[in-house]
């Protein structure tokens, strides 16, 4: 059984690593075009102490794929939580921070006290809000976007202050645009089901026996050397023999029942060449949009389903500074900025505050991002320009004084696929087109989820599809 998987990153790695714990002896090979696996997520030791993310900074536990994966590598003596010294997330309205009210769940209240005694939203805000157990059942004709839903439901201001920020910054979407089905189903299935947003969001957490407030944080672990942790021990796991860098998937074309698979390597000294491999089947672990160029000779209709998922870019810029420098007392893991106040920064995490060992003691690491919704070109501006524009943001909102021991800029263009309205269906179609392909299974995030757990389950379903469908 020789299988190829197409792309180094969490998904294409899982794939490699589910179809050798089903079949041992299979022969399995991961192309990746770049010169390291692992895709967006990368960690750096920095020679003074900082541990930084250049990618995402933590899994969820629920669903739990990337919990177990971390077991069965042997990871979990090596698992951090979030700090309990500190707990919950800020807002920012009117160049101030505001904590999230507890309770919040991403797009409606659960403690209606907290709801009442945030600042976030005005007294007529809430009171629009409030009313909202009375109103009749939203009638959409379609499917519901994130605005659609809470402007609906709950009104502008919670929208715009609270529901944007949190649920919309997830995705990076424009609020108009975002599928709730896609998304965050059970918030939709609420309203397709004529219930309260507010009652049902209650009964959920009574259900769920815990607070949401905005982000889950007491479900996200990382590792004590960072997020790359998990794939270096994937990549160990894999064996260096079966990781190829450096090679760029042009193409797939069949091979009786199997696929011949067109790559230019990029050799050592700089110099590029063209070979074909053969596989019994093929994992594609592609982006969708880059998946979309490398099937359109093989498969011009998944081709051009899988063209058509949109996808968008963000930027985050790390800095490190002395904690003396910075006024604020970081007493939250971040905060989130709406759009409707007018700045470049969308989000900002406390990193060494969030997470044991990630800065020396006396110094504080920060992460500031942006793009998304809104500020799809912010992530490409020139690096003095976009560390500048940070930093002034960051001094007015934080109190920062001075300048940063030094900073990182990592850029994530047309990286992040856009979960818009008809997603579902596209996928749908996605999955119809991609069944008649014998011998080919897609994984990654473009489809069912953007987190980390997520990226996992796919790549090991991909896998075990093709197990059962060669075995």
């Amino acid at each position: 059984m020789r299988v190829i998987v197409l792309g180094g990153g969490i998904s294409g790695l899982c794939a490699g690593y589910e179809v050798l714990r089903q079949v041992p002896d299979a022969s399995v090979v991961v192309l990746e075009a770049g010169d390291r696996v692992g895709g967006a997520i990368a960690t750096e030791h920095t020679e003074d102490g900082f541990l930084i993310e250049r990618g995402p900074d933590a899994m969820l536990t629920q669903p739990d794929h990337a919990l177990k994966l971390a077991q069965e590598l042997g990871l979990e003596p090596r698992i951090v939580r979030t700090s309990s010294a500190v707990s919950g997330a800020f807002i920012l309205r009117s160049k101030r921070l505001h904590p999230v009210p507890d309770g919040f769940a991403l797009v409606a209240p659960g403690n209606l006290k907290a709801f009442l005694t945030t600042p976030l939203v005005s007294a007529r805000g809430k009171a629009r809000a409030l009313l909202e157990p009375l109103l009749a059942p939203l009638q959409p004709a379609g499917e519901l976007s994130l605005q659609t839903l809470v402007q609906g439901r709950l009104g502008q201001e919670v929208l715009d202050y609270l529901a944007e920020p949190l649920a919309g910054g997830i995705y990076g979407a424009d609020p108009r645009l975002l599928s709730m089905h896609a998304a965050l189903p059970k918030y939709a299935a609420l309203a397709q089901r004529g219930q309260s947003l507010i009652g049902g969001v209650r009964r959920l957490q009574r259900g769920a026996g815990a607070r949401a407030a905005g982000a889950r944080y007491g479900l996200f672990i990382s590792f004590q050397g960072g997020c790359g942790e998990l794939i270096s021990a994937l990549a160990g796991a894999l064996g260096p023999e079966r990781i190829q860098l450096g090679q760029k998937v042009e193409s797939l074309t069949r091979f009786g029942r199997g696929w011949q698979v067109n790559v230019t390597s990029r050799g050592e000294q700089g110099g590029e060449r063209t070979r074909s491999l053969r596989a019994d089947a093929v994992v594609c672990a592609l982006p969708a949009a880059r998946a979309a160029g490398v099937l359109r000779d093989a498969t011009p209709e998944l081709a051009c389903e899988l063209g058509a998922i949109p996808f968008g870019s963000s930027a985050v810029v790390s800095f490190a500074f002395e904690r003396e420098q910075i006024a604020h007392p970081l007493d939250a893991y971040g905060f989130v900025v709406p759009k409707r106040e007018g700045l470049s920064l969308r989000a900002a995490t406390f990193s060494s505050v969030k997470w044991p060992g990630r800065a020396p003691v006396g110094t504080v690491l920060l992460r500031a991002f942006v793009g998304g919704s809104g500020g799809e070109g912010q992530a490409a501006r020139p690096e003095a320009e976009l560390v500048a524009t940070l930093l002034a943001e960051l001094r007015l909102i934080l109190g920062i004084r001075g300048e940063p021991r030094f900073h990182r800029v990592d850029r994530y263009l047309s990286a992040m696929p856009r979960y818009y309205l008809g997603h579902e269906a596209l996928v749908a179609r996605i999955d119809e087109a991609a069944r008649h392909q014998t011998h080919l299974a897609l994984a990654g995030n473009s489809y069912r989820g953007v987190g980390i757990p997520e990226a996992i389950r796919s790549g090991r379903a991909a896998a075990t599809t093709l197990v059962s469908a060669l075995s």
